[in-house]
């Protein structure tokens, strides 16, 4: 009786044989199980981490999830359904690991990881590699894009430290930056000019030997790929100009100096320094003057200082600026009591206690009372 095997040549179990039966899905499912015997778990369901789609194109697409993906969803997929014409393998982690762990059912490291990327790589024989991600994502597309040679990365907000904070959770992540001076001439990494956040891997960045040039800043928030041509990126076959894709570049004025007291804010924000957060936020305003995100972090750390009055000058200046910039992606929801409210209690969440928190909540409120404050908010003058 003759032997079924996979793509790469392995005999299939009967059990596997009859999952490839399932109708309609017979190719898809080939593959699938192929990929199962090429990892450390050939008995899982592939299905929880990783996907993949099979097109015509010379190039494989590494598409990472962001964190708080549950398995089984891969949030990228529609996006290269409707655009991509290449082979997209879609991958995901658990317990928003930041892929310490390799992509759970498959590989139990990241070595082991990149190593099967690397064989699906060769299985497929594909021309050309390319690492997606926004996020945690980001960090694993320039991670597993340098084990694995990607000819291109596209990473939105990456984490360049070897420390990260989610939701008072502190992760210990393999550090990148030698990685990005490896890959940084062939990649697409951007930052949200308009996240204070994202000073902290901006920091990073240059600690690491880059310049301001060498990344991309958005005038934008935190891994928001909306200010990159991401469809048309997607539809090319092969490494594409970075630049040329490309939306709302941000020209910061900051200095290093300043970015480094930017990235310490979030200590600070830990130690309740709000006095020493308004000294930088008030130098970086000062200096960057269109930027929206310092004018409302501004308004927070000042109300929390006990200077409500400052706080809602901030806001009305905050507003100003956001319509200057025509309510740019990430920031689509007119007025500081609506979007802004919400986005500022997510990030603070992890940081300050329900008191501080409710202050916040209050000071939104109060603007979103001030008839004046929100008639100035949304002119443009």
């Amino acid at each position: 009786m003759p032997v079924n095997r996979d793509l790469f040549g392995h005999g299939i179990s009967p059990a596997q044989h009859g999952y490839l039966e399932s109708p309609g899905t017979a190719g898809k499912l080939l593959l699938k199980v192929s990929l199962q015997n090429l990892s450390q778990y050939p008995g899982a369901v592939p299905s929880e981490y990783f996907d993949i789609v099979l097109r015509d194109g010379g190039t494989l697409d590494l598409v990472f999830e962001y964190a708080q993906v549950p398995r089984g969803s891969f949030n990228w997929m529609p996006m290269f359904e409707r655009h991509s014409r290449n082979s997209v393998l879609h991958l995901n982690t658990a317990n928003n690991d930041y892929y310490q762990n390799g992509i759970p059912e498959v590989a139990d490291s990241i070595e082991a990881a990149a190593c099967w990327m690397r064989t699906v790589k060769c299985a497929l024989k594909k021309q050309t590699v390319r690492a997606v991600g926004s996020s945690m994502g980001a960090y694993a597309a320039m991670l597993f894009g340098d084990l694995v040679g990607a000819d291109f990365i596209v990473a939105f907000s990456p984490n360049i430290g070897r420390k990260t904070n989610f939701f008072r959770k502190n992760i210990i992540c393999r550090p990148i930056a030698d990685a990005l001076l490896r890959i940084y001439q062939q990649s697409i990494v951007t930052f949200g000019a308009f996240e204070l956040s994202d000073y902290f891997p901006i920091w990073h960045s240059l600690e690491a030997g880059l310049h301001l040039d060498d990344i991309s800043l958005l005038g934008n928030v935190h891994g928001n790929s909306r200010s990159v041509l991401v469809d048309k990126m997607i539809m090319a076959d092969g490494p594409v100009p970075a630049r040329d894709f490309l939306l709302n570049p941000y020209n910061t004025p900051l200095d290093a100096a300043l970015i480094g007291d930017l990235a310490n804010v979030s200590n600070l924000i830990f130690e309740q320094q709000h006095g020493d957060i308004v000294k930088i936020l008030r130098s970086a305003s000062a200096v960057d003057v269109l930027n929206p995100e310092f004018q409302y972090r501004l308004a927070v750390h000042l109300h929390l200082a006990g200077r409500p009055d400052e706080a809602l000058a901030a806001i009305q200046e905050a507003g100003r600026l956001k319509v200057y910039h025509n309510t740019v992606a990430g920031f689509e929801i007119l007025g500081p009591e609506a979007n802004y409210r919400r986005k500022v209690m997510h990030d603070y969440a992890a940081h300050l206690g329900f008191a501080e928190l409710k202050a916040i909540s209050d000071l939104f409120a109060r603007a979103q009372g001030n008839h004046a404050v929100w008639e100035a908010a949304t002119r443009i003058g």
